[in-house]
């Protein structure tokens, strides 16, 4: 689905509607490659950022962004209502790393705001009207959360660079080939690009390669050394070691742990 004027696409990836989630909803330092959307019903629970602790109560409503790391647990007579989506821009950034957003509302948005999560956990048919009635709703539950402003420049002064990650990720790319594409020497490339990013470029791209293989976990269809050639990795066995390295987990079980809430 396309927002075409801002260049933006989004995905609904999946969806609960008044879930209620026992002792055993807990993540450890889990990262993936979607935003999180939460409306809390009843009960409690905990949800550690790298930021911040929420405590989860009755009303709130939360975004747990793309690409952040976060663990959560202590779950006491929680029910709530989630959904997993995505905006990506043309340079492969998720939208909300892209933009300024908040991550906890103290009140839910009106109430129609929560009917936007039955449409995505119900509409799953490839009809255009269930297409444009997902897209619709995942654009609404995300947009209280965004304030105002453009997308970030950064994103701007480095889009030549992030394309190019966006686009060859199959393939090899050195430290040479991203300088090239931002116009630089390798040692000024790497230097602006922490300075801009708090990650060095060859890091960034692990880290790229490995939320592509996420987001390719979620095709049951596709066996890990397939994945692998897709993201850029040698084989099963090196995309199995980096991606325990950045995640924590094996493919194999984050592919099995993937519709947790």
């Amino acid at each position: 689905m396309f927002l075409s004027q801002a260049g933006i696409t989004a995905e609904a990836v999946y969806a609960g509607y008044a879930t209620r989630v026992g002792a055993d909803w807990h993540a450890d330092r889990r990262i993936d490659p979607y935003d999180r959307v939460w409306h809390i019903n009843a009960g409690s629970g905990l949800l550690s950022l790298p930021e911040r602790v929420i405590t989860l109560r009755p009303g709130l409503a939360i975004l747990v962004p793309c690409g952040h790391r976060f663990s959560f647990g202590q779950a006491r007579g929680l029910s709530m209502d989630w959904a997993h989506i995505r905006f990506e821009l043309a340079t492969g950034l998720a939208l909300t790393e892209a933009v300024a957003y908040e991550q906890v509302l103290p009140a839910a948005p009106p109430k129609p705001w929560r009917s936007h999560f039955a449409t995505l956990s119900t509409a799953d048919s490839a009809e255009p009207s269930d297409t444009l009635a997902r897209h619709a709703a995942a654009c609404a539950l995300l947009a209280p959360f965004l304030r105002a402003g453009p997308v970030a420049s950064s994103s701007a002064r480095f889009s030549r660079v992030l394309e190019y990650i966006h686009q060859h990720l199959a393939e090899a790319i050195s430290l040479a080939d991203l300088a090239d594409q931002a116009g630089l020497a390798p040692s000024s490339f790497s230097a602006a690009f922490r300075d801009h990013f708090s990650l060095s470029p060859m890091r960034f791209l692990t880290q790229r390669r490995i939320l592509h293989a996420q987001r390719l976990l979620m095709q049951d269809e596709l066996g890990t050394s397939e994945i692998a050639q897709r993201c850029g990795f040698s084989d099963a066995a090196h995309l199995a070691h980096r991606f325990r390295a950045v995640t924590g987990m094996s493919p194999s079980r984050y592919r099995a742990e993937l519709r947790a809430v």
